[in-house]
């Protein structure tokens, strides 16, 4: 049997829901991956609900464990994933981990998440917004932001689907990042019978630009299925 691949995932984790670590866990492991986590923070909820609380993880706190898995020789990952981060010095030592992932495992591969906000609001300290972008952009391989972040990450206003292949262009040259995933965008798409679009892009260097279009539904639904 294939030897499972190991992932560090650093991203927040939340008691009632699912984003961050609770909801990019199980789904790894379901497809055969080693995932050990860090929560970034700890809250009750996401930051959306009414009432939120919670704790934040320090940078030390980050150091402290990070350390501990290195000495008992846990810390060759083949992969990091990073999310939501409330806290500017613990996005700097992120980058730090980054490096020495990398430099342990130079086939190792860094996804990062940017979360930085969404519908024209940031939800996370402005002065992470400089840290992406001298820190850890220039160390990640595939990055997965929103179409808020990309334009606050890049400068470039996105209205078409034009400017939102020139934003893709400018984080490839920018940050030498060899994968750009817009995870979703506000573009004014309607399929034939009028009804909104979400569309999404995947750029791989060198050429590689794949656009997906599917129908947007806003609302609460209920699921059932069979795994």
């Amino acid at each position: 049997m294939e030897e499972s691949k190991r992932v560090l995932s650093v991203q927040s984790h939340v008691v009632h829901g699912y984003v961050g670590n609770r909801s990019a866990m199980f789904p790894l492991q379901l497809h055969n991956f080693e995932v050990d986590n860090i929560n970034s923070v700890q809250l009750s909820c996401h930051t959306q609900y009414t009432c939120c609380t919670g704790q934040i993880l320090s940078s030390e706190h980050l150091d402290t464990i990070f350390k501990s898995l290195k000495q008992n020789g846990s810390a060759n990952y083949d992969a990091l994933l990073t999310g939501y981060v409330g806290d500017p010095n613990f996005l700097l030592k992120l980058a730090e981990i980054a490096r020495d992932i990398k430099s342990t495992n130079p086939h190792s591969r860094f996804y990062c998440d940017p979360v930085i906000g969404d519908n024209g609001k940031i939800y996370v300290p402005e002065e992470l917004i400089p840290i992406y972008k001298e820190k850890i952009l220039t160390v990640a391989d595939v990055l997965m932001p929103n179409q808020f972040e990309a334009e606050l990450l890049t400068g470039c206003k996105i209205t078409d689907e034009h400017s939102a292949l020139n934003c893709i262009d400018t984080l490839h040259s920018t940050y030498r990042i060899p994968t750009i995933i817009f995870t979703s965008t506000e573009l004014p798409f309607v399929d034939e019978q009028g009804n909104p679009l979400l569309a999404t892009y995947i750029s791989h260097q060198p050429k590689l630009v794949e656009e997906r279009k599917c129908r947007q539904f806003d609302g609460d639904c209920a699921l059932k299925g069979k795994a």
